[in-house]
């Protein structure tokens, strides 16, 4: 897809140790039964169980096979985003929004939890928090905030036409258009929970991009650097 960078996982340790580590851990958890584990929501799971451990697997890993499937695909062809930045600035990156994530996204559905246990009837307050208050599983929230920053850093590299040459308006997409549909299949996979989680991300990389939020010069101590951009 990206013909103006190397095929493979060149000068991407960080992309491979991702992929890798996603396919392994899919797997075992497969093969244990523990999907389950993985899931968040408000109640019970965090104000009745009090199982806080949740938010730590919630952001961690896709546990259905479309979803695994489609991100190793996202990463593989973000690949080119670690070469632009660096691994030691492109995993600082993904470990800060990861963290952030954690906070975020609990505090988020709590006010969603709060909102549906007020205004619905109790008839249907269970249907309506069910729904709404559910984080379903996977790192969507450091998807969508790397989707962001690709698409501020990383130029097109071609650019083609889709509607017919004689029509009124005119559709261009581009290479990157791809990775972006392959994004939004993510979001929509696991909607309503996914699309939240999907902003969420969107809002972050944005926001820490232009320094709004403090973090973009933030690197993981300790890590050498050498022959990558820190």
């Amino acid at each position: 897809m990206f013909t103006s960078t190397p095929s493979g996982f060149t000068d991407t340790p960080v992309t491979k140790a991702l992929i890798i580590l996603t396919l392994v851990l899919a797997t075992t958890v497969s093969l244990l039964e523990i999907s389950y584990l993985f899931d968040l929501q408000i109640v019970p799971h965090l104000l009745v169980w009090h199982q806080w451990w949740r938010i730590l697997l919630n952001q961690a890993l896709y546990i259905t096979q479309s979803e695994i499937l489609v991100y190793t695909i996202f990463l593989y062809n973000l690949r080119i985003l670690e070469r632009f930045l660096g691994s030691h600035k492109f995993i600082s990156f993904i470990t800060l929004i990861y963290l952030l994530s954690l906070v975020l996204i609990p505090f988020i559905y709590a006010i969603f939890d709060y909102i549906f246990a007020y205004n619905t009837t109790p008839a249907d307050s269970g249907v309506a928090a069910s729904s709404a208050t559910f984080s379903p599983p996977g790192p969507t929230t450091v998807v969508f905030a790397l989707l962001h920053i690709y698409k501020q850093l990383i130029p097109p590299v071609y650019q083609f036409q889709i509607t017919p040459l004689s029509a009124p308006f005119k559709i261009h997409l581009s290479d990157k258009s791809f990775l972006y549909i392959i994004a939004a299949d993510l979001a929509w996979l696991r909607a309503p929970g996914s699309l939240v989680n999907a902003l969420v991300g969107w809002t972050l990389g944005g926001l820490i991009y232009s320094e709004v939020l403090p973090g973009k010069q933030w690197r993981i101590p300790f890590v050498k650097t050498q022959g990558v951009r820190a």
